[in-house]
């Protein structure tokens, strides 16, 4: 063997250690991850399921519950499937707020060790989800507790900075504002501080727009869109801002902007702007 094919097998013995030193490092941690999700499993989901029904006032069915320190890495996560969770409790008509094949709440593995179980993205996927208000303002959807109720040094919370969407129908019916949009969600993220008073939510995605009726007028009808939004969000004054947002409508692409306000006297005002936009194909 001549001094290059010595170099030559001796790079190659090298590379073949390192490999199966990095993948048994792998294993050996999937191993300890897979451990470590048999032995927290039931606690986990027994102590996740009690914190969840305390924060709710609105009753929910869970087909079956998972925990995992694989499955969303380097995030721990609980996965609900066959969900149903039904209207507010003091809503007028007793049905079904949103029913979902799966979703996945994720939060830090460090707060394993603290139990600090912060919930900071949430996924849905093949869910529908109604959501109502009643002319008196009424709203199905409301069915968190207070801080106040659940106790403000719990270690449980809801403090959701991304929600993800897959292949969900989506349906609003204001009729405080007159206001109706159906939705087939096929893939967007939404992102914002969820849980305070005010926040910027950036949402992306593609939507296919059953309906966008107000006032018995329908706008948009069977069509599908781009989104790029930017919105500032104002729960105290049930305010949204929008700015500079990007849709693309039936290969129409434009930019509005607008403020909604959701008062006694509801306040409407939107622009929008772009080239060669043609309004009538946009609402055929």
């Amino acid at each position: 063997m001549n001094q290059a094919e010595n170099r030559n097998s001796k790079l190659k013995a090298r590379v073949i250690r390192l490999a199966k030193i990095i993948l048994g490092s792998i294993a050996a941690l999937m191993l300890v991850l897979y451990s470590a999700s048999f032995l927290l499993e039931d606690k986990i989901e027994k102590w996740f399921l009690g914190k969840l029904n305390e924060s709710l006032q609105s009753r929910v069915e869970i087909g079956e519950i998972s925990f995992s320190l694989l499955r969303n890495f380097p995030f721990a996560g609980i996965r609900l499937s066959n969900v149903k969770a039904h209207n507010a409790k003091d809503f007028p008509d007793p049905g079904i707020l949103l029913q979902a094949e799966s979703i996945d709440f994720t939060f830090s593995m460090l707060g394993l060790l603290s139990e600090d179980y912060s919930i900071r993205k949430a996924k849905l996927k093949n869910a529908k989800l109604q959501m109502l208000r009643t002319a008196d303002g009424l709203e199905n959807y409301d069915i968190f507790k207070s801080a106040d109720s659940t106790g403000s040094n719990e270690k449980f919370s809801f403090n959701l900075n991304a929600v993800e969407i897959d292949n969900s129908e989506f349906y609003l019916n204001d009729r405080s504002v007159d206001l109706i949009l159906a939705t087939r969600m096929e893939s967007c993220l939404f992102s914002g501080a969820f849980s305070t008073e005010t926040f910027e939510m950036i949402a992306k995605g593609d939507v296919f727009v059953y309906d966008l009726n107000t006032n018995n007028q329908s706008w948009v009808k069977d069509k599908s869109l781009k989104i790029d939004l930017n919105a500032s969000i104002d729960r105290k004054s049930d305010s949204y801002t929008f700015s500079k947002c990007q849709v693309e409508l039936a290969k129409l692409k434009f930019l509005f902007d607008g403020v909604y306000t959701n008062s006694e006297v509801p306040y409407l005002d939107f622009s929008a702007s772009g080239k060669d936009l043609d309004i009538r194909a946009l609402l055929s």
